[in-house]
């Protein structure tokens, strides 16, 4: 059986400012990962580089690009084998 990886929230910089972009990376337990981004195109590109692998490596069944006020620019969703 496998065990989710939690990671530390990281969608704050030192000092407490919010990061404009956050990837937000789920797995079928809930969360998995925080990554701040500073522009959006940043973000979506490292999902879209990255997403093959996560569903392999870490169970990874669906990621988020969300900006610093909660909305979603960016979803995708799917199932890990």
């Amino acid at each position: 059986m496998a065990t989710a990886r939690i990671y530390s929230d990281q969608s704050k910089r030192q000092g407490g400012e919010r990061v404009p972009y956050t990837v937000i990376w789920y797995g079928k337990k809930g969360e998995l990962a925080r990554l701040p981004f500073d522009d959006e195109k940043s973000a979506k590109t490292h999902v879209t580089s990255m997403l093959p692998i996560k569903i392999v490596s870490d169970g990874v069944v669906a990621v988020e690009v969300r900006k610093a006020d909660g909305a979603v620019v960016y979803s995708h969703a799917g199932s890990a084998s």
